[in-house]
């Protein structure tokens, strides 16, 4: 609210009190309602061209004050109180969409919208708590927000406009080109940069900063993945440092993200993983330790992968080169397991099926840490090992 505003309705009033309190009492009223309005005012409205559409479908008659309040957020507010007209209408967006619901739809309505991946999030206002309470037993492909009073209504508009504005954010910092392997002839230098801000990192001190820090860009990342959610939940719950490897080896957030991150080299990013990244090190340097106790001779280990033909005359062209990697490997030392996914595994269009084979000297090996984690495996018949370059 401008300081123009605040002036003159403040001004208003003491001169309605020179004459009539009824009058005084009515200003006030009206005061009220328009400070509702106006602490609205601007949170979208400096760029209504933002990739978004903000939509009011009433489900009976319209309700005209809401309309003034969603307007304050977004004046291009569209608004339909027909089922068909809304439904088409999004169908042929391309933006995401915020749509609010003003009452309770029909089952056909929820039905149809399902399949509209450009709906982001829909806001459910009623003030009527049953309704509120029959939405909210249903599950649903966008995210939902229940709205019991205009106040929580413009509150959740605001804060999924925030949490849309981190995601994709997060989101642009992993689209950067993946680089998972390096000609080390080439690039010797920018390898040896990258392996001292990996250490550099794990060499910092641990901090629930630096854990809140993980998580939060987590969570961002995988807005609207209720699983995904879900397992970031329990492992902010429940993580301790010895459980780096059992979490690594899982199918979720982590070991996607973790490798992403190592992929993009961009060290801002690698640094918002600084927390599980020390503890993965750790962990992992501790079991290499173990295993060249135990082990002294050659080690073979097999992996399988699926590549594009551009990466596969990469590695034909760099025969006799020195490669690294950028990211964990995840091994294991029976061929004829590894075989099994390269032979009975689809193939992905333009991409081929490919076995590699490392042969490693234990006796030699220093810096590259290879951890024996069949105790953590869920199958433990696979002889997996995890590679760190």
């Amino acid at each position: 609210m401008s300081l123009f505003k605040c002036c003159t309705i403040h001004s208003k009033r003491a001169g309605k009190n020179l004459y009539n309190e009824e009058d005084t009492n009515n200003d006030v009223d009206t005061e009220r309602e328009n400070e509702q309005v106006e602490k609205y005012e601007g949170h979208d409205g400096e760029d209504e061209n933002d990739g978004t559409k903000l939509i009011y479908f009433a489900c009976e008659t319209s309700n005209q004050h809401i309309i003034d309040i969603l307007r304050k957020i977004r004046s291009t507010l569209e608004i339909f109180t027909m089922e068909k007209e809304c439904i088409d209408h999004m169908a042929l967006i391309n933006d995401k969409i915020f749509l609010v619901i003003d009452g309770l739809p029909s089952t056909s309505f929820f039905t149809t919208i399902e399949s509209l991946k450009q709906i982001d999030s829909v806001f459910f206002y009623s003030t009527i708590p049953d309704l509120i309470d029959d939405i909210s037993k249903q599950e649903h492909s966008y995210l939902v927000y229940l709205c019991e009073t205009e106040e929580i209504l413009i509150d959740n508009i605001r804060k999924s406009r925030e949490a849309l504005d981190k995601h994709i954010s997060t989101l642009s910092m992993y689209n950067n080109k993946d680089k998972a392997t390096r000609n080390l002839s080439k690039e010797a230098g920018s390898l040896l940069f990258f392996k001292l801000v990996k250490n550099l990192l794990k060499n910092m001190p641990k901090t629930n900063e630096a854990k809140n820090t993980m998580i939060t860009t987590c969570r961002n990342y995988y807005r609207g993945n209720l699983i995904e959610l879900a397992n970031i939940d329990e492992f902010d719950r429940m993580y301790k440092s010895i459980d780096a490897i059992p979490w690594y080896i899982k199918d979720t957030f982590l070991n996607k993200l973790i490798n992403k991150a190592l992929r993009t080299e961009d060290i801002s990013v690698l640094y918002q993983f600084r927390f599980y990244i020390m503890d993965l090190s750790e962990q992992l340097e501790m079991k290499f330790f173990e295993l060249k106790t135990k082990q002294k001779d050659i080690l073979r280990l097999y992996r399988y992968s699926q590549l594009s033909h551009d990466e596969i005359e990469n590695f034909q062209r760099n025969i006799r080169n020195l490669i690294s990697t950028n990211e964990y490997l995840l091994t294991s030392s029976k061929h004829s397991i590894v075989y099994d996914f390269v032979t009975k595994y689809s193939k992905r269009k333009d991409f081929e099926r490919v076995l590699f084979e490392y042969e490693i000297d234990l006796n030699i090996i220093q810096t590259t840490i290879i951890a024996d984690i069949q105790e953590y495996s869920t199958f433990s018949e696979q002889a997996e090992f995890l590679i760190d370059f």
